[in-house]
């Protein structure tokens, strides 16, 4: 089985896609990026009063290779390289 493992970041503010986990049958590697997944939506709320936007980083696994295009439309970019190994 080939496992992938990338990166996404949010742009402008949005919250982590959930439904992403789903459409790219993809997981956080680390605890670090479950909380960056959550501190994203709590952060939106904060953002609406004060206008600061953080940034947010979190780390995937996935059955299938990342699809660009797909987490554009959520508004969050794929960084970096993309791996793939065998397990």
């Amino acid at each position: 089985m080939i496992i992938y493992e990338f990166t996404v970041r949010n742009n402008h503010g949005m919250p982590f896609p959930l439904d992403m986990l789903r459409y790219g049958s993809c997981w956080p590697i680390d605890s670090v990026s479950v909380a960056n997944m959550a501190c994203s939506h709590q952060a939106l709320a904060e953002a609406k009063s004060s206008g600061f936007k953080p940034v947010y980083t979190v780390k995937l696994h996935a059955l299938a290779g990342p699809c660009a295009e797909r987490w554009a439309t959520m508004n969050w970019a794929i960084v970096g390289t993309v791996s793939k190994r065998t397990v």
